[in-house]
């Protein structure tokens, strides 16, 4: 278990294919997480972008925004795409944009806010939603996990 996450240690995690698009997932979070947490990104200070669309009309005719995705740039190099849905919170990272410690810190941060506004822990998986756990972070110790080896392909 460590406080950080090592940016050497957390790229060789995922084997000898740097480019690939690891997943995050707020543990047993669901859609109400969803709100509580884009608040929470809005006042962190970090760039954040939203990609809306229209709701179709309700019965009254009124038409709503929903929140598709968000960018968000907890450094200044690192862009974490979430996903919000009714299986919970849910985010990507591009591993080719690890290239310092800065950037390791600044995912460190978010996933620590995330844990924190939800109360629930955070587990980074290789591509793919079943996709095995390389790093697991626990809000009540404060502590990142690392898979032991690297993954092969």
């Amino acid at each position: 278990m460590a406080r950080e996450i090592d940016v050497v240690r957390f790229v060789r995690l995922f084997g000898d294919k740097p480019m690939r698009l690891p997943d995050g997932d707020v543990i047993g979070s669901t859609g109400d997480d969803w709100p509580v947490v884009l608040e929470t990104m809005r006042t962190a200070g970090w760039r954040i972008e939203l990609y809306e669309y229209e709701l179709e009309p309700d019965v009254d005719g009124r038409v709503g925004v929903a929140t598709e995705h968000a960018a968000v740039w907890p450094a200044s190099a690192v862009q974490v795409n979430f996903f919000p849905g009714d299986g919970g919170v849910a985010f990507d990272i591009d591993l080719r944009e690890f290239t310092d410690q800065r950037a390791a810190d600044g995912l460190a941060a978010l996933i620590r806010l995330v844990s924190r506004t939800t109360g629930r822990d955070i587990a980074i998986r290789e591509e793919g939603s079943s996709g095995e756990v390389v790093l697991t972070y626990s809000g009540s110790t404060d502590e990142f996990t690392f898979r032991s080896t690297p993954l092969s392909y």
